[in-house]
């Protein structure tokens, strides 16, 4: 029995040996597995970082180079616009210089022939004619005083007298070098020339009135004393007149009638204390303010027939007059 049992105790220490050797490899090699695991996982990860470290190099690589490319692209098509803008500028200066010399040849070209013309006209003067026919009447003993571009001068036995070229025989304006178109062009520039010296004495002229008007207005101020100043009360009552007088009588024909008929032009003076309307054969014609005489010139209806009214703002009328109303109209 005692031997049976120290049999079953050795087989249990043998058991539980091996079981404790079994376990201490099992988690030895699992403990290598988990190291290994870890060490596979960190290769893993470092590589990814690094895969990733590399993908970054190329993309700022790549931004870098498209930087570039841009920075070139623009810096050529700067370059580009700086070059056609010269390019421009040198076609504009070439035409301008080209311009200024056909200017200058056309000027040349003119002055030669205005060279010419001159010296035809000197040795024309003096000339004399027994007999000349100008526009179908003629004209003796003619003698030419001068020439110039627009014609010329001559005497003969009842006085002297101006003749233009276009009136003249084609012989004489031969022999004057006579050019229509020469002839249009300076007539035109002298045209002008009038036009703007007429428009600067008018400027010149309404500049002094306008300074003079000044002048006597500050100098009223200084001699008079001031109007006392109106109440810009609206009065009470409204009032107003109309006079009516007529310029002139006249027939013309009328499509709406299909006939001649008369018409009257009026001069109306209109005057009332308020601000009113003045109404022609019910239309209005024009505003009168307060206190001030206005005057409208004005056509009546075929037949001489007109109304006149005159309203304020809220449409009471002031005053009326027709084509019928007072002797004379």
């Amino acid at each position: 029995m005692s031997f049976y049992v120290g049999r079953n105790y050795t087989v249990w220490i043998l058991l539980s040996t091996g079981l404790l050797a079994w376990g201490t490899y099992y988690l030895a090699n699992k403990t290598n597995e988990e190291k290994n695991q870890k060490q596979a996982n960190l290769l893993e990860q470092e590589e990814k970082r690094r895969e990733i470290a590399r993908q970054n190099e190329a993309d700022r690589i790549r931004r870098k180079a498209a930087y570039q490319a841009k920075l070139k692209a623009e810096a050529d098509e700067k370059q580009a616009r700086l070059e056609a803008k010269a390019n421009a500028e040198a076609d504009a200066r070439q035409r301008e210089a080209e311009k200024l010399a056909a200017v200058a040849a056309q000027k040349e070209r003119e002055a030669k022939e205005q060279a010419k013309r001159e010296f035809a006209w000197k040795q024309f003067k003096g000339t004399k004619y027994a007999e000349l026919v100008v526009a179908g009447k003629t004209y003796k003993d003619v003698t030419v005083l001068s020439a110039n571009a627009h014609g010329i001068v001559v005497s003969y036995e009842h006085g002297g007298r101006k003749f233009k070229y276009q009136d003249l025989s084609e012989e004489i304006q031969k022999l004057c070098l006579f050019d229509q178109a020469h002839s249009d062009r300076i007539a035109l520039a002298e045209s002008e020339r009038k036009q703007k010296m007429r428009i600067q004495y008018k400027e010149s002229l309404a500049s002094r009135s306008k300074t003079s008007s000044q002048q006597l207005q500050a100098l009223k101020s200084q001699d008079q004393p001031q109007k006392p100043t109106r109440s810009k009360e609206e009065p009470k009552t409204s009032r107003g007149t109309i006079t009516c007088r007529v310029t002139r009588q006249y027939r013309k024909y009328e499509p709406s009638l299909r006939k001649e008929v008369h018409f009257k032009d009026l001069e109306v003076r209109a005057v009332a204390n308020v601000p009113a309307t003045l109404y022609i054969n019910g239309k209005p014609r024009g505003s009168v303010q307060a206190l001030s005489r206005q005057k409208f010139n004005v056509t009546s209806g075929p037949y001489g027939k007109y109304t006149i009214e005159l309203k304020d703002k809220s449409g009471k009328l002031l005053d009326s007059e027709k084509h019928n109303r007072k002797s004379g109209l």
